[in-house]
């Protein structure tokens, strides 16, 4: 059988989800500075719309698409 991931998991490949801590809680984060050392990439030459979608590939990466 398959393995299946949770609708919102992400594999993490470049390893760049944390944990951010606020007051009582805690929200999972990708950090697009440590993917773009991974990618080698400057994240300053990058249109911002770029790098919203390169976060949002980030968070919805599952190995299939």
């Amino acid at each position: 059988m398959p393995e299946t991931t949770k609708p919102n998991a992400s594999l993490d490949s470049l390893n760049t989800k944390s944990i951010l801590k606020v007051g009582d809680n805690d929200y999972t984060i990708f950090s697009l500075p440590e993917a773009a050392k991974s990618l080698d990439i400057d994240l300053n030459k990058l249109p911002y719309t770029h790098r919203i979608l390169i976060e949002n590939l980030l968070r919805g990466e599952d190995g299939q698409n």
